[in-house]
Parts: C-alpha cells; sequence; structure tokens
C-alpha cells in the first residue's frame, strides 16, 4: 500500500499538533513524503532506509546528521495489513520523543486505516453510481 501525501500530510500535522514536535512520514525509499517542517518534504532520510533495510522496530537518531538527512529524534514503522508501509519520525531529543513514540506510531497506523477505509468508501460509490447508469 502506498500512502497518499494527502493522507501522509494529515497524519504528521495531527501529531505533531498534539505532542508539539515536528514530525516526518518517509516512503519505503527513506524518501520524506510529508512533513510539519516544508523544507524537508522530498528530501532524503537514510534512517528511515536504514530501519526498512534492516526491518528494525524503532531506530533512534542520538544526533543530526548520523544518517544522510536525519535529524535527531526517533522513527518508528508504519506498518498496514503486517507489512511495513512507512516510516515516522518524531525530531527532537531522545527523552522528550521517546514517551511519545508508542502513541504516535499507534495512531498514525489508526489514521492510516481510517484513510483506507475512506478511499474504500468513495470507490465503492463511484461503482455503484457507474453501475447504476448502465
Amino acid at each position: 500500500m502506498n500512502i497518499s501525501h494527502d493522507s501522509a500530510m494529515r497524519i504528521v500535522t495531527e501529531m505533531s499538533s498534539v505532542i508539539g514536535h515536528d514530525v516526518n512520514m518517509m516512503d519505503d525509499r527513506g524518501v520524506i513524503i510529508a512533513s510539519t517542517d516544508p523544507k524537508r518534504l522530498g528530501t532524503f532520510h537514510g534512517g528511515a532506509l536504514e530501519l526498512f533495510r534492516q526491518e528494525l522496530d524503532e531506530l533512534i537518531v542520538a544526533s543530526d546528521g548520523e544518517y544522510p538527512g536525519a535529524r535527531q529524534g526517533i522513527n518508528l514503522p508504519v506498518c498496514f495489513e503486517g507489512a511495513t508501509v512507512g516510516v515516522i519520525g518524531i525530531t527532537g531529543k531522545g527523552n522528550e520523543v521517546q514517551q511519545y513514540s508508542q502513541i504516535i506510531k499507534k495512531m498514525t497506523e489508526i489514521l492510516l486505516l481510517d484513510s483506507w477505509g475512506e478511499r474504500q468508501k468513495q470507490l465503492r460509490a463511484a461503482m455503484w453510481s457507474q453501475f447504476m447508469e448502465e
């Protein structure tokens, strides 16, 4: 499943407003597809790619630049139907953001599931409409 830019932006904006830290979402190539820091959109995040490659449960970046394009913070896999579909990252000092990490991960997965459900509902409505027209 690919996460749409709109869904990803909605998720990072919601999460950031709750915790007061920048939040990013990366795809399976390590590209930042959504961020509360507009300058980071479309840039590479080496920590996210490392998390994907090694299938890690979390990746803590201790300092800016530890991984190419990564800033200090924590990164977690986002799972959908048993597969990792993205990475959610929280920028900030480890002890400040660690406390939010599992909550943000679960909430992101819930919002992703909700977004997928909405898309399915729209698809069914469009199919029904087409059927009725025919």
